[in-house]
């Protein structure tokens, strides 16, 4: 069975290639979906919206009380400034690893928050009007948080992975999902983002990644997943 690399064969090349191309096609198409979908103003997704708005009052209950605390620390870690920190200090694990150049992650979030900004600028989608427990500003669509975790998400699962036993990194990729959908959902939750902005955000993100591996400069020399 031939493996997923960047420039060991050219059976390699062509299957990261096509992987990483679809994956890039299909957040392009997601965000485009969902930004067409709201400009439509299509019920089911208002619908969706509506059903998120209802989580900013459960606050009783220890499990509220967790997912609260969960948020607040991902709107934290979400930041702009932070999330591109984190970045770097991603980057110098994984140019330690040699498995890409220190600067390509905090350029990966660079990128994926001037994108976020210029489409929130384009579509300037109010906020949800309600009474938040943090202080937002400038438009919903797409939610920036999201973009930023899955990214940081993203990268630390393709720093893990070649250092997992074969047997395990499916199951620990699985958790880094779960993990990805929990942080983007916490927006709602603060209510400062509708449900639609984060899977726009996280569509982006999806987008990015892909771009992040595709273009990696280091990766001429060492696999991707082997």
């Amino acid at each position: 069975m031939a493996t997923w690399s960047f420039y060991s064969d050219r059976q390699g090349q062509q299957s990261r290639w096509w992987w990483c191309g679809a994956m890039l096609l299909g957040g392009v198409l997601s965000l485009a979906w969902l930004a067409l979908a709201w400009q439509g103003q299509k019920p089911w997704l208002l619908q969706i919206d509506q059903w998120g708005m209802q989580w900013v009052n459960w606050r009783e209950g220890t499990t509220a009380t967790f997912a609260w605390y969960f948020a607040l620390t991902i709107d934290w870690l979400g930041r702009a400034l932070i999330s591109i920190v984190l970045a770097l200090l991603l980057g110098v694990w994984l140019a330690k690893q040699q498995r890409g150049v220190w600067w390509a992650p905090p350029a990966l979030l660079s990128a994926g928050w001037l994108i976020n900004f210029l489409l929130k600028v384009a579509f300037d989608r109010p906020r949800p009007a309600l009474e938040v427990a943090i202080s937002t500003s400038g438009s919903a669509f797409p939610s920036g948080h999201a973009t930023a975790t899955t990214l940081l998400l993203a990268l630390f699962a393709y720093g893990l992975w070649p250092l997992l036993p074969r047997w395990l990194r499916m199951p620990v990729m699985g958790v880094f999902l779960v993990l990805v959908v929990l942080a983007a959902l916490t927006r709602p939750l603060l209510g400062v983002h509708y449900i639609s902005d984060v899977l726009a955000g996280m569509a982006l993100a999806m987008s990015c990644f892909a771009g992040f591996l595709l273009l990696m400069p280091a990766a001429r020399t060492r696999r991707l997943f082997s």
